[in-house]
């Protein structure tokens, strides 16, 4: 089960996954999942609650969807990049394209 330590108010990160998987054409879908996904990595305890919930391919997906976006990509780098502050979560990263998608 993922974490409930997640604040009030804030979508857990399974559902901005299915949001994100449903609107992949959607660049406001995509940059809203990003931005939510970034916020609950950004706490180290509950970066496993995005990993588990697939957000790392979410954001891959959305980021090669939406090349020319920047703000998709600036997003979803944050993300990548507070996911891989848990060593155990590189291989992840690395296995879903995220180098790919970051250069």
């Amino acid at each position: 089960a993922l974490s409930s330590t997640r604040p009030e108010g804030e979508t857990a990160p399974d559902e901005v996954v299915a949001r994100m998987r449903e609107g992949l054409s959607d660049a406001e879908t995509q940059q809203q999942g990003c931005l939510s996904l970034w916020k609950a990595s950004e706490f180290h305890s509950r970066e496993a609650d995005v990993v588990l919930a697939g957000g790392v391919e979410a954001v891959v997906v959305g980021m090669r969807e939406h090349l020319g976006i920047w703000s998709i990509h600036h997003l979803g780098c944050g993300v990548l990049r507070n996911v891989v502050s848990n060593p155990d979560f590189v291989a992840t990263v690395v296995a879903a394209g995220g180098i790919e998608a970051i250069v």
